[in-house]
């Protein structure tokens, strides 16, 4: 189980300049790990924009962190605790998978957002 989202900008210059910027972050960051250690970066694409796609999963294998500690689902998103009963010997909510959530406001006269 997972949870994303895609962010797109329509026929936007400065969403269009953050993709090369991704683009090339990859390649800068391929040169520094063993050669086939990092995927190239392809983003998302739906009605010919492109996307960028963020997501994260809920749970981690075992055979990929033995040694993880457990992290509880916070009640906003677990309020009846079925995700949490799901952690077991197998998989389990830890560090990797936690996800904080921000939110914008606007604040004062001249509408200032934080």
């Amino acid at each position: 189980m997972k949870q994303g989202i895609q962010l797109m900008g329509v026929n936007g210059s400065n969403f269009d300049t953050c993709i090369e910027n991704l683009k090339r972050l990859n390649r800068i960051l391929a040169r520094q790990v063993p050669e086939g250690a990092l995927d190239a970066y392809v983003p998302g694409n739906i009605l010919n924009y492109s996307t960028i796609d963020v997501g994260t999963r809920y749970f981690t294998s075992r055979k990929d962190d033995p040694t993880g500690a457990l992290i509880a689902f916070d009640r906003s998103v677990d309020p009846r605790g079925i995700l949490t009963a799901m952690n077991d010997s197998s998989y389990f909510h830890g560090q990797d998978n936690e996800v904080l959530y921000y939110s914008a406001s606007t604040v004062g006269n001249d509408r200032q957002r934080r």
